[in-house]
């Protein structure tokens, strides 16, 4: 009886100390990857740049302007000084220079990060899934056709493409809250005929999460 009072003791000792152990890997793991801020931000999203002839001469166009916001998670990997960055922004919906079609941009984003000179600097290496989203006015328009005025329909109908892009970028941090990044946008990378760069360039608001968790 004693032998087997012995046997149960030391079997609950050593499932304890298992549970005990695997409750530690549990808790480091969560260490490991957390979420640490939730993100704001506002800029412009300057799109195919060089790529856009604006006259007749073949002039082509380096900046365009094309407001934009964006809100995301940034979660901590292990050590601190990689991320995982996950971000929506929005272009706000503008009309086209023709005046032809209203164009809206939609951004799924993900990004891994690498914080370096004691924070100060992000470098980041992600993809987007770009939504281009134009949506016609209808109506006519007027234009020279061979020398003499020609009236042609606008669509009135919505298309919308899909774009999968490399994304590269640097942010640099004014403060613990407030950053600046500038992030290029890569189409198509795979094909020498179809592939455009654009950029972005934000300003962004980390707020903290564990600081409210801390509250309750």
């Amino acid at each position: 009886m004693k032998a087997a009072n012995c046997l149960l003791l030391f079997l609950s000792i050593l499932l304890t100390t298992e549970l005990k152990a695997q409750e530690a890997q549990v808790q480091q793991s969560a260490r490991n990857f957390e979420l640490r801020n939730a993100v704001v931000g506002f800029g412009n999203y300057a799109h195919f740049i060089n790529a856009m002839q604006v006259d007749t001469s073949g002039k082509t166009e380096s900046f365009n302007i094309n407001p934009y916001v964006v809100g995301g998670l940034e979660f901590a990997l292990p050590k601190n000084k990689y991320y995982l960055n996950t971000e929506f922004g929005l272009t706000i919906p503008k009309t086209t220079a023709d005046g032809s079609a209203l164009l809206t941009m939609l951004f799924l984003r993900a990004d891994v990060a690498y914080r370096f000179r004691k924070g100060r600097y992000k470098l980041l290496l992600g993809s987007s899934l770009v939504m281009t989203n134009l949506k016609g006015n209808g109506g006519t328009v007027t234009l020279n056709n061979g020398g003499s005025p020609q009236t042609f329909y606008r669509a009135e109908e919505t298309r919308t493409a899909y774009n999968n892009t490399l994304d590269l970028g640097l942010e640099y941090y004014f403060s613990r809250k407030w950053g600046a990044r500038l992030q290029t946008i890569h189409y198509s990378i795979f094909d020498s005929e179809q592939r455009q760069m654009s950029y972005l360039l934000t300003f962004n608001y980390y707020w903290d999460v564990r600081d409210k968790v801390q509250d309750f």
